[in-house]
């Protein structure tokens, strides 16, 4: 009889299969297939170009499909659903904190074979933060979000109410020394190059980026590009150049410095430009914040969508007096923040009455 260890290594597996089949699956995107021990993968050659030199090689010889002699499918789609425009969220869960070292250094070992930057830099803040505990701060382009673009009552809240997850140096509006060094590091990163054949206009200010890869991975930006043309103004799409391009950025490797405050941001600008990948990216990164009280888990998930925050949130409040603190800090007893959800509210009564009806069991025990 097979063992408990074995039974769940098997559901992991086939949850895994079940999560390829779903991100892999034709679309208008993909225009490459690539077959494994068997088993085909669908792909969009500009994405895995942009984020792998062995992809662009191997593209470089234009066919419709291409067999590769890899030893271990599921690793391989396991890594490429980390680029993908819909990621596997399996990915996520196997190399999240909670589930040990061992899959971070195997899909680590499959990117640096594949050459995949991007996947390297995010797999390794994984490491990191299940190494240390602490989000992960990467070393290169380290920008920070101008205070002053805090513009919604949510994050002003946010500030208010949880200063301890805003280091001082992010509180303060950035000097004109180290905003000129911010623009000069977005020029290195979005100038012009043969690759970059598109501009992204914000003011008088710039972005030069890959149109295909843009459109690829963002919703909103291949909207904008059917007018057609190499130039595009979002001026109106409510971002900073600087702003623009942290949130651009999060698409390359080693990207721009995240702390909880410009991560909140981020994500909120990810879900109106409609990026599966920043989104899934930033989530994870809020998610797996080992440090995070409670209740600033139940207010992300409430506010900014994130479901597979509901379980962690829920499950974090073993305790009345617990779930009393949450109630006080997002406001629910007096009810100070207009904008709680309807949803929330009912959450925290339904946890309230359950952490009840089991305190009533255990007293008649």
């Amino acid at each position: 009889m097979p063992s408990t260890t074995g039974n769940q290594r098997n559901e992991a597996v086939e949850s895994l299969s079940n999560d390829i089949a779903v991100s892999f699956v034709p679309s208008v995107f993909s225009d490459a297939v690539l077959v494994v021990q068997g088993k085909k993968i669908h792909v969009n050659k500009v994405n895995l170009s942009h984020q792998s030199a062995i992809f662009a090689a191997l593209f470089a010889v234009r066919r419709d499909e291409y067999r590769l002699e890899r030893p271990d499918f599921l690793k391989l789609a396991l890594l490429l659903g980390t680029v993908n425009h819909r990621p596997i969220p399996t990915a996520h869960a196997l190399m999240s904190p909670e589930n040990g070292k061992h899959n971070c250094e195997k899909l680590l070992e499959e990117a640096e074979i594949e050459k995949m930057p991007f996947a390297i830099s995010y797999i390794k803040m994984f490491d990191q933060m299940r190494e240390s505990g602490q989000r992960a701060r990467p070393k290169r382009y380290k920008c920070q979000m101008v205070f002053e673009e805090l513009g919604t009552e949510k994050m002003k809240f946010l500030e208010k109410n949880l200063r301890e997850y805003f280091p001082r140096r992010d509180r303060t509006p950035l000097s004109a020394f180290r905003k000129n060094k911010i623009l000069r590091a977005l020029r290195r990163n979005f100038g012009a190059s043969e690759r970059n054949n598109t501009i992204l206009r914000v003011g008088d200010q710039q972005l030069h980026v890959n149109k295909e890869f843009m459109r690829y991975h963002s919703e909103f930006l291949a909207t904008r590009f059917e007018a057609g043309g190499n130039e595009f103004d979002l001026t109106d799409a409510g971002l900073s150049y600087i702003a623009l391009g942290e949130l651009l950025s999060l698409l390359y490797p080693n990207p721009a410095f995240l702390n909880f405050m410009n991560a909140l941001i981020l994500l909120q600008h990810a879900k109106t430009f409609k990026m599966r990948v920043v989104c899934q990216f930033l989530e994870d990164y809020l998610r797996f914040t080992k440090e995070m009280k409670p209740y600033a888990k139940w207010m992300l998930y409430d506010w900014w969508e994130m479901h597979e925050m509901r379980g962690e949130a829920v499950n974090s409040v073993t305790t009345i007096a617990e779930l009393n603190q949450i109630k006080i800090a997002i406001s629910i007893s007096n009810n100070r923040l207009a904008d709680i959800s309807m949803r929330l509210r009912l959450e925290v009564y339904d946890r309230e009455e359950l952490l009840e009806q089991e305190i009533q069991a255990q007293q008649l025990l």
